[in-house]
């Protein structure tokens, strides 16, 4: 059954197609819009986890599928557009697929090069926010707080120091972790939604996919998570469960 925003996005967008195939398309694009959560300042605290969806990007995605269908399945790079939209307030109704993918792709370039002439302080590590030592000794996993995004976000070049990550953060939406050398410098930013313990994206530097070496890492602590019985931290406790771990890997 589509809920009253489906069957908006339907009936506008999809009314030509047969309704089996509709649903289909519209539940793909409602799962992006969940993914992507609620954007903006302080979420009410009566409002519920569920109805944190305040943006317009499914509809817009939908406008853009009913061109192509197969932008349908270009997740990735719909997020990356989003991040952008989200971050700059761009009029994105005027642009389409392309011109926006390339509009984030310019911005996302102009961050990376502004963020490679700051001279950032590195945080001070806080030893209760280790997730987990890697085998190697030497790497570790991080749970970030708000005030750490923008140095993750400076030495990775992209944009999860930006406000909507921060208030994703802030507002208990997301958990954002780094998995880092010895010398407390970040590598792989990993964000989890709170409410389904889902992985949503994990990047390593300048958007691009972790390469194997971290990825493996990331293995090796998903298989240690499947046993609790390591994990000691309180705060992430409260948050992650074993159909997080056994279903992002």
């Amino acid at each position: 059954m589509l809920t009253n925003r489906e069957e908006y996005i339907k009936s506008t967008f999809f009314s030509g197609l047969p309704s089996s195939e509709a649903d289909e398309i519209v539940k793909k694009i409602s799962d992006i819009g969940n993914s992507i959560g609620f954007i903006g300042g302080n979420v009410s605290q009566d409002q519920s986890k569920s109805s944190k969806r305040k943006h317009k990007y499914d509809v817009w995605i939908a406008k853009e599928v009913k061109k192509d269908v197969n932008i349908v399945d270009s997740v990735i790079e719909l997020r990356l557009i989003v991040d952008w939209a989200s971050e700059t307030n761009a009029d994105i109704f005027k642009l389409d697929f392309e011109q926006a993918f390339q509009s984030q792709a310019d911005w996302h370039e102009e961050m990376r090069r502004k963020y490679q002439i700051e001279n950032l302080d590195i945080p001070e590590l806080d030893e209760d926010r280790i997730i987990f030592r890697f085998s190697d000794r030497g790497h570790f996993l991080y749970l970030l707080k708000p005030e750490d995004l923008r140095h993750e976000g400076s030495v990775m070049g992209h944009c999860v120091g930006g406000n909507s990550y921060k208030n994703k953060v802030k507002n208990e939406q997301s958990l954002i972790f780094s998995i880092r050398d010895k010398d407390n410098m970040p590598h792989v930013t990993i964000e989890v939604d709170v409410e389904s313990r889902k992985v949503r994206q994990k990047y390593g530097k300048s958007n691009k996919a972790p390469v194997q070496k971290y990825l493996d890492m990331y293995g090796e602590y998903a298989l240690f998570a499947t046993d609790f019985k390591g994990i000691r931290n309180k705060e992430v406790l409260k948050f992650l469960n074993l159909s997080f771990i056994t279903n992002n890997i």
